[in-house]
């Protein structure tokens, strides 16, 4: 019996047969050498062509570091819904030497003079790996809108509640995205003591040789996706928030404008984020309580469900002045007034009976308590909210435009007494 394979075309063209040649001092044959020549040749055009067709950098072979603002965050920048509600930042009571690698949720409320640990989700959604991404952690003041000041730098000491306020800062290795190793939980290493009763915001950074943070927006989560920040506040109903409001306001600028939300089922998020153990009060919709101008004059806008994200559209702007406004009151409102106390403002109330409340010298404190500056007759007309009862939450959103991007916001979740 031969040990060769039958004659025939099944035989005579496959590898090693007869029709193929080995080449010398190889294993391989000239055609798998051919093969891998055209390969090699073929390959530089390939990657040329991602380059200019792949959409760009993520669908490079580059790493493409990101912290996410929200959820189903992808990267693309400017974002003009609200990002400082982060679910990539997590908290956890206690020091980060006793603190779990993976706190069982986002965490909640936070108190002053007590330890806590604060964590990044940080991703890389790149093709390639990269090593020792330094991940950073900051505090700083309530804010609507913040930029540092021009000598912020290395070397230049932060003035505190001015000046972003270093937790701490760690170093993580991260796969590409085709890996599992592609994201983690970063856990700060050092612990954070809040001094403000826990209303402070939250930032956290992620950035590294060849991706690194962007040098016109190094604080600014709708501009860079290195950048992520939790500007949430939990507190009880008719808790005193005179002087949070008074560092809202401190952070205003000439051409910001702001308005006020109560925001229904889009806030189901948020709560998971700062208050996992709350219920939202179902009895909410999402629409725009009031809006100050950058003039600084307060007005009522018509009632207009928001999209989703909880955030108003531009239009609300137009409409805001009583030109085509019908039924501004057919949703009922959250009164914050009735849910928060306040202080009293210096001053007599001037009832207002048009949708200006205000022409001139508004501030924080009187977009929330535009329902006080509303004349007898148009307080009758509107439709109260109860505050909320035991184990549920309501949440207001203030949220901060230049011109129509967004470009800053806080959130206070109000829970029953």
């Amino acid at each position: 019996m031969s040990d060769k394979p039958p004659k025939g075309p099944g035989w005579d063209n496959a590898p090693g047969g007869p029709a193929e040649q080995v080449a010398p001092d190889s294993i391989a044959t000239k055609s798998e050498i051919d093969r891998v020549k055209q390969l090699k040749g073929e390959l530089p055009k390939v990657f040329k062509r991602m380059q200019e067709e792949g959409g760009g950098r993520a669908q490079r072979f580059y790493p493409y570091i990101l912290v996410r603002s929200i959820l189903g965050d992808h990267g693309d920048r400017p974002l003009n819904v609200p990002f400082w509600e982060s679910p990539d930042i997590w908290t956890a009571p206690g020091d980060p030497a006793a603190a779990p690698a993976r706190p069982p949720d986002h965490g909640g409320s936070m108190r002053a003079g007590q330890p806590y640990t604060i964590y990044a989700h940080v991703w890389n959604l790149g093709r390639a790996p990269i090593a020792g991404v330094r991940v950073e952690f900051y505090w700083i003041d309530p804010n609507l809108f913040w930029e540092p000041h021009p000598s912020y730098g290395p070397g230049v000491a932060p003035r505190v509640g001015v000046e972003p306020n270093l937790i701490g800062m760690t170093r993580v290795d991260l796969g590409p995205r085709s890996s599992l190793a592609c994201h983690t939980l970063v856990k700060c290493p050092r612990a954070w003591v809040p001094a403000g009763g826990g209303d402070e915001c939250i930032f956290a950074r992620a950035s590294a040789i060849g991706d690194n943070i962007s040098a016109s927006h190094p604080w600014e989560a709708w501009a860079d996706r290195h950048v992520a920040q939790r500007n949430i506040y939990v507190v009880s109903a008719r808790t005193d928030v005179t002087e949070l409001l008074a560092k809202l306001n401190a952070t205003l600028t000439s051409d910001m404008r702001v308005q006020l939300l109560q925001v229904g089922a889009e806030a189901q998020v948020t709560l998971k984020i700062a208050a996992p153990k709350l219920n939202l009060d179902p009895n909410v919709q999402t629409h725009v309580l009031a809006e100050l101008r950058a003039d600084r004059s307060l007005h009522l806008p018509s009632t207009m469900a928001a999209p989703v994200g909880g955030h108003a559209p531009a239009a609300v702007t137009a409409m805001a002045g009583g030109h085509g406004v019908a039924a501004p009151f057919d949703r009922p409102r959250i009164i914050p007034s009735a849910v928060l106390r306040m202080r009293p403002a210096p001053g007599d109330i001037q009832p207002a009976g048009s949708m200006e409340l205000m022409s001139r010298g508004g501030g924080v404190l009187d977009l929330v308590r535009h329902f006080d500056l509303l004349s007898p007759e148009m307080q009758r007309q509107v439709r109260q909210l109860d505050p909320p009862p035991v184990n549920q939450a309501q949440v207001l959103r203030f949220t901060s435009f230049r011109g129509d991007q967004m470009i800053g916001g806080y959130t206070l979740i109000i829970h029953g007494a």
